[in-house]
Parts: C-alpha cells; structure tokens; sequence
C-alpha cells in the first residue's frame, strides 16, 4: 500500500535509512552549517488569513472534511470566492520587518522561513509571471515601500545576521495550469487533467514554476534553504514532475552554489533536509532533519488560536535538538501585519535564554564524562565542581550533550530517583578551559537538566538560580 503523503494537511516525512545525502561539497558543507542554526522563525501569511481559516486548504474539495470546518458563515463556493479575493482588501498597514527582526533576534531565532507562496497562488513577492501578487495594484498594500514582503523580510533578517529558507509551494491552486477552469472544479488537491493526454499544460506549469523559483534565486540575494512544500507533487503521483533537478542544477551553478534543497518527503537528491511536521521523532536521526510546528494550534492566522507557554516551548525545542534536529517554530502574523507579539513574548523570552544551551554539538559524539549523584538543592547559587571524574566512552547516548555558555558539557540521562525527586544521576564533562595561572584552579561550570514526565529528562534548568525558581521545575 502506498504510504499516504499528507493527512489533515500535515506531511509526513522520509525516513532515515532512504536520506541520500548531497554529493556537492558546498551542498554538504551548508548543510551542516545549517544544522548548526537549531532555531528558525516559521510564519504563513497570505491575504487569505483575513478570514481566519485554514490558509489555502477550504479550496481543496478534497480535503473539505478537515480544512472547511472554519467556513461557517457562508455556503462553500462563495467562500472560496471570498478567500479568493481577499487580496483586493488586504492592507496590513502596520507590518514593520525591522520590528519583526527584532523580535525573532531577541528570541533566539537563527533563520528566517517565510511563505513566499503557498497552495493558494498568491505570492508575497514582486514577480512578473502573474498578477496575483502582492505588488499588484488590486492589492491596496502595493503603494507601501514594504509591499514586496519578502524583499523587505529577507533584509531585515539578513541585517541582524539571520539566515534565509524560502518557503514555495509545488502546487499552484491559482494557475490556471494546475487547476484548470475548462475541467471544472478540481476533485482533489492534485492537478486536475491528465498530465498524458495534456502535456503541454503541464509544460507549461513547469515553465511557470522555474520562473519563479529563478527569480526568489536570482534577485533576492543568498538564499540559504529552498523549502518545498507539496509533496504531493511528484513525478510517482500522476506523473506530477516540475523537473526540480534543472531548475536547482541551474541556481547551484549560478547565483547559489551552496543552495539546501527540502523537496519535502519526495526522497532523494533534492531531500537535504528532512521535515517531520507537527511531531518529533522519538528517537534521534543521524541526518540533517527539521521539525516544523506551531506556536499555537496552527499554521495560519485564527482568531481564537491556542498558544503554548513558555515552558512547553522550551520543552519542545530541546527535545528535537537532544536528537539532533533544527525546529522551525510557526507563529503567524495578524491581518493589520502585527505580530501576536503578546503571545509570544514570555516564550520568546524564555527561548533567548534557552538558545545559550545548543551550540551545535552533533548527536553522537563521543565525550570522557564522568557520572555521579547530583542533588539540585546542594547546588543552587553555586558552580557545581567535580575533579575527580573517571572517563567513560558513551556509544550513541540517547540525548546529545548540552553545552552551556562557559564551555561545560553535560549529558542528561533518563535515570532518575522518584519523580518529584531533585536527586538524579548526571553524565558531565569538564570545562576544556585553561586553569587560572593565578590561582591554579579550573573554572567551574553550571549544571544543566531536563525532567519530563516525572521520569524523563526535558526541562532545561540552571543551577545557578533561587531557590523559588525551582520549586515545581519536577512537574510533568
């Protein structure tokens, strides 16, 4: 049975034993710079979010069972139209980049991953292939110096030294070479003729595409990360190949040498990264692999979405970097181009100062560690010390070491005394820095761990706080 792409709108993703890893060195070479970065802002945001449903999703009839659920003001086919048109109303006249930056800097962001075009066709981009755009003058934001969005975003982030991953969508519900209006309205999300019987449509689409992914390469300065979404849209599902190697082939040989490629679950060449979406695997992946997920309960812009706190933030991206993976963390703008920021400031916050903790350390990496008894109580306000720890070789340790900002490394293991415990057994190394010629002593180092579950190593906690901060840290 073939294994079902997406459900409810969310990919799955390729599994490890089936990576294929990039054969250019500077491919290779990027790739692993780019895991290093562990933290990217995620943002959809189209005109569509106006009305506070799914974004681009109420127009597949396919998929009408989970994604219109939202549309409870109208019949389905004036939504659509509605949706549709929401560009001619689409004004976010308080959208300011720099501020954006700010914030994602502040938070600990380290890249940038933003819809330059999702399902729906509508692209945040100045481009010449199509007038459904936001730079064109149906769109009342187009006399706005930000009104290429993406332009303005890329700059902003590349200011404050924030790396760039274009977020494209394959399928293009707009064009009329996707969905074609002379075969009625589509059944599915897939393209709705026959790719054999009408081939030079489909060529067609594939020229539409290049197009645009050749003008995100060439007039947008480095693009770090091509993150492809769709995955639907594959040469093995009704012969749906947009020829992603040319374009690709043709980027890497000119403007991006180093270009990252997420042909998302599709497998293969053009799969340097792995994206699982709104999960994290349970055990680490020894490849290049990225969780994308949400801040709230979802992608797009709603109303009345649910955010998490601060704590389960933390959580979660300590979870996916423990098992060596990136987190592209969604948090979608409002309609009038505000960030939620009160939603997001406690968790940002707390995320900038969790970011001290991740310094890309590769899982699997062999330390000598030490292992003792550590209770939390003999330690707070005071740099934990040991200087007699006997080497040990960890062979794939379940989590990768944590490395704080004065150079100690830690690794947290899942053995743990009684749940509300703070006795737990720690795997620690030495700070590698040179001893004080002064005083002949090395410098201590703080002690960081995780309790999840009861059982489970997660929350992330120096030791060097008051002992209020503390009190309930061993609650699930």
């Amino acid at each position: 049975m073939k294994k079902e792409i997406v459900t409810n709108g969310v990919h799955t993703y390729t599994a490890a034993e089936q990576y294929v890893p990039p054969k250019e060195p500077e491919v290779q070479a990027h790739v692993k710079w780019f895991m290093g970065l562990k933290l990217g802002f995620m943002m959809h945001w189209a005109p569509g979010c106006q009305l506070g449903t799914l974004e681009s999703w109420p127009l597949s009839d396919g998929d009408a069972s989970w994604s219109q659920v939202d549309v409870d003001w109208t019949d389905i086919e004036t939504f659509k139209q509605q949706y549709i048109n929401a560009n001619k109303t689409f004004n976010p006249v308080k959208f300011r980049p720099d501020k954006w930056a700010q914030l994602a800097e502040e938070c600990g962001f380290k890249y940038l991953l933003f819809t330059t075009k999702h399902h729906d066709g509508f692209c945040m981009f100045d481009t010449a292939t199509t007038d459904y755009k936001i730079t064109a003058p149906s769109c009342p934001f187009h006399t706005s110096p930000y009104a290429n969005i993406t332009r303005s975003l890329y700059e902003e982030f590349r200011k404050r030294g924030m790396a760039i991953s274009v977020y494209f969508s394959k399928p293009d519900w707009h064009c009329d070479d996707y969905w074609h209006r002379d075969f009625g309205t589509a059944p599915t999300r897939n393209v709705n003729y026959s790719i054999q019987e009408y081939p030079q449509l489909w060529d067609r689409f594939v020229s539409y595409t290049h197009r645009q992914l050749e003008e995100l390469g060439n007039d947008y300065g480095k693009i770090d990360c091509l993150w492809l979404d769709g995955g639907w849209v594959n040469k093995d599902n009704l012969n749906q190949d947009i020829r992603l190697g040319e374009i690709v082939e043709k980027l890497r040989k000119g403007p991006q040498p180093h270009l990252i490629v997420c042909d998302r679950t599709v497998g293969g060449e053009y799969e340097n990264i792995v994206t699982p979406e709104k999960q994290v695997p349970e055990e680490p992946l020894f490849i290049p692999w990225e969780t994308c997920t949400t801040v709230g309960e979802k992608f797009s812009f709603h109303y009345t979405d649910h955010f998490k706190s601060g704590r389960q933030l933390v959580h979660l991206l300590l979870d996916i970097v423990s098992k060596g993976g990136n987190l592209a963390l969604n948090l979608a703008p409002q309609p009038d181009g505000e960030l939620p920021a009160e939603k997001i400031g406690e968790p940002g916050n707390i995320l900038g100062r969790a970011t001290v903790a991740y310094l890309g350390q590769d899982v699997g990496q062999v330390f000598p560690v030490g292992t003792r008894s550590v209770r939390l109580d003999d330690h707070i306000g005071k740099p934990h010390t040991q200087p007699s720890f006997a080497n040990e070789r960890c062979e794939r340790p379940r989590l990768p070491p944590v490395v704080n900002a004065g150079g100690g490394i830690v690794y947290a293991v899942p053995q743990f005394a009684s749940g509300h415990s703070r006795s737990f057994d720690a795997k620690i190394q030495k700070p590698a820095a040179p001893e004080n010629k002064k005083s002949g002593r090395r410098p201590g180092f703080s002690l960081f761990f995780f309790i999840r579950n009861h059982n489970m190593l997660n929350l992330y906690v120096p030791l060097k706080v008051k002992p209020n901060d503390v009190k309930h840290r061993s609650d699930p």
